[in-house]
C-alpha cells in the first residue's frame, strides 16, 4: 500500500485522506485488511495516536471497520469514482443510472 500525504493540515487528516482516496478509487478492495496501527505508524514514522485518529475518521465515514482479533478492514462496498452504477427502483422494469462524481 503506497500512501502519499499531501502536506495539508494535521498528519492524521492527511493519512485519512490518503487511505480514503485508495478506498474510493478501488485500489483497496472491499474486505481487504489494513495494516495494524503500530505497523503503519512505524512504516510512516508517525505516532500511533495519529494513525488511530486517522482510522477513527475513516470509521466515522463508514469506510473501514475494526474488530478485536480480526483487525481493520475496508468496508464492504467501495465504489470507484467516475463509475456508472445501474440499480433498480421498486420494480425490475424501472432502472436508473447514477454517476458517482469525481472529487
Amino acid at each position: 500500500m503506497k500512501l502519499l500525504l499531501d502536506g495539508k493540515g494535521p498528519r492524521y487528516e492527511q493519512l485519512a485522506r490518503a487511505i480514503k482516496s485508495l478506498i474510493l478509487d478501488g485500489t483497496l478492495a472491499p474486505k481487504s485488511r489494513l495494516p495494524s496501527t503500530r505497523a503503519l505508524a512505524i512504516s510512516l514514522k508517525m505516532s500511533r495516536k495519529s494513525v488511530l485518529e486517522a482510522y477513527d475518521l475513516l470509521a466515522a465515514e463508514q469506510l473501514i471497520s475494526s474488530r478485536i482479533g480480526v483487525g481493520t478492514l475496508v468496508a464492504g462496498l467501495a465504489i470507484p469514482r467516475n463509475t456508472w452504477i445501474w440499480f433498480s427502483t421498486r420494480t425490475w422494469s424501472s432502472v436508473t443510472k447514477l454517476r458517482i462524481p469525481r472529487y
